[in-house]
């Protein structure tokens, strides 16, 4: 028993690291501490895979690469970098305040799933989170003002800690829901490959982007002028092309609260509309671009 109880009170004292290090690294900025965190996780999760990276990789689909993308995105990078701000911004209390609420907000955003608890007996405990939230906000916003620092300052570092709370809160179910659909995964094996996939993106993010933007740009707009050239593309500048594209497949999982309040879908209706957005997301985007 006093063995777990010790580990548990380890585990909590590393998870709140993750407050401490961004105080402490202030002369980083958030990307290159959410790259340096990230990348370190992947050599560490590449090490304990490699017995079995082969077979593993082996087995992955499409889904599976977009899983790991999305998940790695939301659930460490953005999140992380969303922190990092929050600390920066707020300080370290309220920062891990409104992400400890992370438990309630899961609860609350999974309210609909199989075995959810109702919102009725979840109101109580709700309310005096709500009011917990607002007493360490208002000393917050009160100790900005005796201190002389921005409100400003201190709202926009509010709302990056909140923001990390929501995109860690979607990760958490979304990783869950996939892993109940795809049960021929262990959960070992899916943290593996969620943190190999975490790294490589911090990786690609961590290039130079004065080294990388050139390359990217022009090997792209030599495939568009190609591809005018050929009759088969209206002319269209690379930068544009890249942004339609991207805002064509983020918007549907930045709007999802709006789209399934609109559509009145529910986890299943979502899915499904994912699925056939994908499918004719293609010949629509490159239908647009026809002369």
């Amino acid at each position: 028993m006093w063995n777990g109880v010790l580990c548990g009170l380890l585990a909590g004292a590393m998870w709140g690291m993750v407050f401490i290090v961004p105080e402490l690294l202030s002369a980083f900025t958030p990307l290159e501490m959410a790259v340096g965190r990230y990348t370190a996780y992947g050599a560490i999760a590449f090490g304990l895979m490699l017995p079995k990276l082969r077979n593993l990789l082996g087995r992955l689909e499409h889904s599976d690469y977009m899983a790991l993308l999305r998940h790695a995105l939301t659930g460490n990078i953005v999140y992380y970098m969303l922190l990092a701000l929050g600390v920066k911004f707020a300080g370290v209390a309220p920062t891990s305040l409104i992400i400890g609420v992370l438990p309630i907000s899961v609860t609350l955003m999974g309210r609909n799933d199989h075995g959810a608890v109702s919102l009725r007996q979840l109101a109580l405990p709700l309310l005096v989170v709500g009011a917990g939230i607002a007493c360490i906000n208002v000393d917050v916003f009160q100790h900005a003002s005796a201190t002389g620092q921005p409100m400003l300052k201190t709202l926009i570092g509010v709302v990056c800690a909140t923001g990390a709370l929501l995109s860690w809160s979607w990760y958490t179910l979304d990783n869950a829901r996939y892993l109940k659909r795809n049960p021929h995964y262990t959960s070992a094996e899916w943290s593996a490959l969620y943190g190999l996939s975490t790294g490589l993106i911090a990786a690609v993010i961590g290039q130079t982007p004065e080294h990388v933007r050139p390359r990217v740009i022009g090997t792209l707009k030599k495939q568009l002028d190609a591809a005018v050239r050929r009759g088969t593309m209206r002319r269209i500048a690379p930068e544009q092309f890249i942004v339609n594209l991207m805002s064509l497949c983020i918007f549907p999982f930045a709007a999802r609260p709006m789209i399934v309040a609109m559509l009145g879908f529910d986890e299943r209706g979502f899915q499904q509309f994912i699925a056939r957005r994908r499918r004719d997301l293609p010949a629509f985007f490159l239908g647009a671009l026809r002369p």
